[in-house]
């Protein structure tokens, strides 16, 4: 999980790899050692943002930080996006993906 998280100025930076339509919303659903990304699962379909709208709610979540902490920087349109934790150092951003994460 290395470089799938790094740090940037005033937050963290998370490599994420959606799979949109999928039969339930999970993240952090699991992580790709191939692609050095970790992977989340949202319901809704890739068409008009609301695929991407559903990830940035689960990771706001995740963290328990505000939805408007959260923004993708990019991979607007890819399933391979990189998002951007406000407020959050890349050590805490680790141990809460590590705790849930084999």
């Amino acid at each position: 999980m290395q470089s799938a998280v790094a740090s940037t100025d005033g937050g963290t930076l998370l490599r994420i790899e959606v799979s949109p339509g999928s039969s339930e919303d999970a993240f952090p659903s699991g992580y790709n050692p191939w692609r050095e990304c970790i992977e989340a699962r949202v319901k809704d379909p890739p068409k008009g943002g609301e695929a991407n709208r559903t990830l940035l709610g689960l990771v706001a979540e995740h963290f328990n930080i505000p939805p408007t902490d959260v923004e993708i920087k990019t991979g607007h349109t890819s399933r391979r996006k990189t998002i951007r934790l406000r407020g959050i150092p890349e050590a805490n951003a680790r141990s809460q993906l590590k705790a849930v994460l084999p």
